[in-house]
């Protein structure tokens, strides 16, 4: 049956896929909930990231795998954390078969006493894995199957489990896999040995953290080998430095893959680091002879614990960011063009006056001066850290600082380098601070003058005395909201800036934050934004709703570019608004005339002109000439205009001329032809006193061969005079959409019957009839019309329709014209009504309609559009559901599987 459906353009599923696939599998959860479009698109973008860790909820999941298998193929990640019930190991206390039964775990015989006289470690190992469920042998091995069927995966994460025996296996058969992670996870002695080339993988990202592997096994990290390879995060446990420079006796080393750029080292932690010297040394000799391998290395992040490092220069010279200890930062940074630094040194204990000598040490490095971002984590703030900051790093652009202790307090200096010499009274005064010092460990700050403080660092451990600096004070407006876990975001921000103020570093800094970490502060949650390009589709999508358009352009400013291009593209100029617009215009550096597209001039009348402002012509004279990029000119009802004024436009491909009058058709033809780019001309309307003297002159086109008519309408004596026109060119343009509607219905036929005959040479693919023009004199055909000639027809729109509450013999009529249709092209009808009645509308459609289409065979036809524009006929929701459910039950024959029937209210529903 015919459904019925709003008249509304339905989203794309392509843009609806990309904004799901930007959501989280919260939010993904929320929109398959919302109606059954959105639930058959997202489903697939849920099971993307696939999360096994328990075997009931992969049993769960097998239905869904068994009934949508193209969900395969949409996995890109999957996470496991399922282990296989072991008999060396203990692994869970209940085991999971695969029909959904759980039984208890059988233990090896002799366990126990195995893991009573194991060493602690090996014990350790032992149970390391223990959870509360294990798959059985057989569901697992369902599993590694079902995972070695993903062919598109891209990320492939092992955590908390134990490595398949088969794994090497599973990385053969995955050809798009790019990252491998293995976290906390056990490789057994029953492992299957690698491929001889392990380089062969296409992985660039590898993950090898807190890994237990059997001393007979071959170790994972030998996929560090992998070609391709750009990222490698290890521990101790998998010592990569190690692997690549330890020689082995009558064997090679492997090769460290010349696209690695990113290093991630898990150090041990300070206490774990040994205290003899020599061995210290013997350790961080690996690791410098391993970054002699890496020539383009550009990212190294170092986790835990590191000291200082002698590092020669040509060691890493493409180094471009360094994260890690700040005792290395200067090893790092020493003689390469670093970019950014990060320095997370808060959970190793080093204290505030450590971490300034080495952001000091820092500053002097030749490499300081590139430094455009900072990022650092320290135990407790000083407003020493924004000053030493400032003069160590000229170029800074981004800086984040985040601290556990202490608050932002009273205002710093612009700058300490106009406080560095002390007057000789000055320096007494400074002087009677020092028995302060000895006697108050805790002072931090003395003021002996009136618009001027000393504020002290804090002192290395085992030294009383401290470094004091001279300060400038200025008290701010303390806020209410103060507490002990920091200031006012409001205050705080413009503290900073106030002390940055005065400074290069505040007039090129580009992004700061500065952050407590005190856990009762409630940090904001950024929702992940939109791809740039999606974002792009979105509003190109939006391009004709202007309404959504400045929805976008106030959402963000990252909106506001694009939404501006669309919503200026167009442009309704008239004379109440051209003030407005020659201001924006005419202003300096104004992008407007560069967006502008679509240029409607209107109303520039006598009598519009006399209402408006008088100094609209001269306005409208000074602008034009500034839209270059004016491709569409569409002029109405403006005879103040003069015609030698819009042949300053010199790229319009499309005009259209509507409600103006022209002497004669001379000077319709002399408008036309000063556009040698037109590709479309749209006449609508026009009133041509005379035909054209010189017929000869315009019997070419005046753009590219490939004009078109894009509408024609008017007047029968008009019409003629466009329609002799066109037939002398060569060749005849086609005529895309033709309108009879307008005339005098006891007017000459001469017109129609030019177009009959040139829709034989120029196909005529819409027509337009307005149904007022006809009359409704009963008995009385329709006048000079017969749709049997244009064979090419793909667009017929009715309008006007007057249907009473009885229909009388003449609303055949309208139907009359689609008895005469005798093109099979026929893709779109529309029946618009101007007057009518639920009930004379049900009685048009179920009846006469549905008949003259049981009569008629439109293959193409996909859109059948009933148009109500009588008010009194909206009826309200109930009325409105009560026809659609009448109009399905009417039999159209051939069109019932096709669900062509659409029905637009112009008018919002009556309540109830």
């Amino acid at each position: 049956m015919p459904t019925v459906h709003g008249f509304s353009e339905t989203f794309p599923n392509e843009l609806l896929l990309e904004i799901f696939g930007s959501l989280g599998r919260f939010d993904l959860f929320q929109v398959v909930q919302t109606s059954r479009q959105f639930h058959c698109l997202a489903l697939r973008l849920l099971y993307r990231d696939v999360i096994w860790q328990d075997p009931r909820r992969y049993l769960h999941s097998i239905p869904v795998w068994k009934g949508s298998p193209n969900f395969k193929d949409a996995t890109r990640s999957v996470v496991i954390g399922v282990c296989e019930e072991r008999y060396d190991h203990i692994v869970a206390a209940t085991v999971v078969e695969p029909d959904g039964s759980v039984r208890r775990h059988v233990e090896m015989p002799g366990l126990a006493a195995l893991l009573a006289s194991a060493q602690p470690y090996e014990a350790h190992r032992l149970t390391r894995h223990k959870i509360d469920r294990a798959a059985s042998s057989s569901l697992f091995n369902v599993m590694i199957q079902h995972l070695s069927s993903f062919t598109a995966l891209n990320s492939l994460i092992f955590k908390k489990a134990i490595v398949p025996v088969t794994f090497y296996e599973i990385l053969q058969a995955l050809p798009s896999l790019r990252i491998l992670r293995l976290e906390t996870c056990s490789i057994t002695s029953a492992s299957t040995a690698p491929p001889a080339d392990l380089g062969v993988f296409p992985i660039t990202e590898l993950t090898l953290l807190d890994l237990d592997v059997h001393r007979s096994s071959p170790h994972p990290l030998m996929l560090a080998t992998s070609r391709n390879l750009r990222h490698l995060c290890c521990d101790m446990s998998a010592c990569a430095f190690r692997m690549f420079t330890k020689k082995v006796p009558g064997g090679s080393t492997p090769v460290v893959p010349s696209t690695l750029d990113s290093i991630h080292f898990h150090m041990p932690e300070k206490r774990f680091w040994p205290a003899n010297m020599l061995d210290f040394s013997e350790n961080s000799y690996y690791f410098i002879e391993f970054l002699k391998l890496c020539p383009n290395m550009r990212h190294i992040t170092i986790g835990g614990f590191i000291p200082s490092i002698s590092l020669p220069n040509d060691i890493v010279p493409l180094l471009q960011f360094y994260q890690g200890p700040i005792l290395a930062a200067a090893s790092f940074a020493r003689g390469r063009s670093i970019l950014g630094v990060s320095l997370c040194d808060l959970d190793t204990g080093i204290d505030l006056w450590e971490w300034i000598q080495a952001l000091q040490l820092l500053g002097e490095c030749q490499s300081a001066a590139t430094i455009h971002q900072l990022s650092a984590a320290v135990p407790a703030w000083d407003d020493e850290i924004l000053l030493a900051v400032v003069k160590l790093f000229p170029e800074m652009r981004k800086l984040s600082i985040s601290y556990n202790k202490g608050r932002l307090s009273e205002t710093p200096s612009p700058g300490p380098c106009k406080l560095s010499v002390d007057t000789e009274a000055e320096s007494e005064l400074k002087g009677s601070i020092g028995s302060w010092d000895r006697h108050c460990p805790n002072l931090r700050e003395v003021q002996l003058l009136p618009c001027f403080v000393w504020r002290r660092a804090d002192n290395r451990k085992g030294e009383v005395t401290a470094i004091w600096a001279k300060r400038p004070y200025q008290m701010l407006p303390s806020s209410e909201s103060d507490s002990e876990a920091g200031l006012g975001a409001e205050e705080g921000i413009f503290k900073v800036r106030y002390a940055l103020s005065g400074s290069d570093f505040y007039e090129n800094t580009l992004q700061l934050t500065i952050i407590n970490r005190l856990p009762s502060i409630r940090f904001r949650i950024m929702l992940q934004r939109l791809a740039p390009e999606t974002v792009d589709t979105i509003i190109d999508f939006l391009h004709a709703d202007q309404q959504a358009l400045f929805a976008c352009s106030l959402t963000a400013k990252q909106w506001l570019p694009s939404t501006r291009f669309h919503i200026f593209s167009k442009v309704h100029l008239r004379p109440a608004n051209i003030q407005t617009f020659a201001d924006i215009v005419e202003a300096p550096c104004s992008s407007l005339p560069r967006m502008l597209r679509h240029l409607l001039i209107n109303a520039f009348s006598e009598v519009m002109l006399s209402l408006g402002d008088r100094n609209a012509l001269q306005l409208l004279h000074r602008v034009v000439p500034l839209l270059h990029e004016v491709d569409h000119l569409h002029i109405c009802n403006s005879p103040k205009v003069e015609s030698d004024l819009f042949t300053k436009f010199e790229n319009i491909h499309h005009l259209t001329l509507s409600q103006l009058s022209y002497g004669s058709m001379d000077d319709v033809l002399r408008l036309v032809y000063s556009f040698p780019l037109l590709k479309s001309l749209g006449i609508k309307n026009l009133h041509i006193t005379k035909p054209a003297s010189e017929r000869s002159v315009y019997q070419h086109h005046p753009g590219p061969k490939s004009l078109v008519i894009s509408c024609l309408k008017g007047k029968p004596a008009t019409c003629n005079l466009l329609l002799e026109w066109i037939a002398a060119l060569n060749p005849i343009p086609e005529i895309q959409a033709l309108n009879f509607s307008l005339y005098d219905a006891n007017a000459d036929s001469s017109w129609q019957a030019r177009a009959v005959r040139l829709s034989g040479s120029a196909p005529i693919r819409s027509i337009d009839v307005d149904m007022n023009s006809f009359g409704y004199d009963v008995g009385k055909e329709v006048p000079y019309l017969d749709l049997s000639h244009y064979s090419n027809l793909r667009t017929l729109r009715v309008y006007a329709i007057c249907l009473p509450s009885s229909l009388p013999p003449f609303t055949h009529r309208p139907l009359t014209l689609l008895s005469q249709i005798t093109s099979s092209r026929v893709e779109e009808i529309t029946f618009s009504f101007s007057i009518c009645s639920l009930d004379s509308l049900k009685e048009f459609v179920v009846t006469r309609v549905s008949q003259a289409f049981r009569n008629h065979e439109f293959p193409q036809l996909h859109r059948l559009l009933l148009e109500i524009k009588d008010p009194s006929a909206n009826g309200n929701l109930q009325d409105r559901e009560k026809l659609g459910a009448d109009l399905r039950k009417a039999d159209f024959g051939h069109l019932e599987t096709r669900r062509i029937l659409y029905v637009h209210w112009c008018h919002p529903p009556l309540e109830n």
